[in-house]
């Protein structure tokens, strides 16, 4: 099954958790993590970023988008947990 437009790879599997579990995941990591509403400069106006944006990293790992230097907030306990199940 072709998941990318373009280059990449994803190791999809359908039963990585079960619905409870990833429930539990979800409302855990949306709770922990620092989601924030985010607008744009574009063309001159602000347009309002129609997602809610979180970055959690290493420190270091800023990334620029649209003209914005993000840096990351520090990895919450949660976030570290699901690295080793990941």
């Amino acid at each position: 099954m072709r998941l990318l437009s373009r280059d990449g790879e994803i190791d999809y599997q359908e039963a990585f958790l079960t619905p409870a579990a990833a429930r539990q995941w979800f409302d855990q990591l949306a709770l922990d993590m620092d989601w924030h509403d985010e607008t744009l400069r574009l063309f001159g106006r602000d347009i309002r970023v129609p997602r809610r944006v979180a970055w959690h990293g290493d420190a270091g790992t800023d990334y620029r988008y649209a003209g914005v230097t993000h840096a990351p907030r520090p990895w919450t306990p949660a976030l570290r947990l699901s690295l080793i199940h990941i």
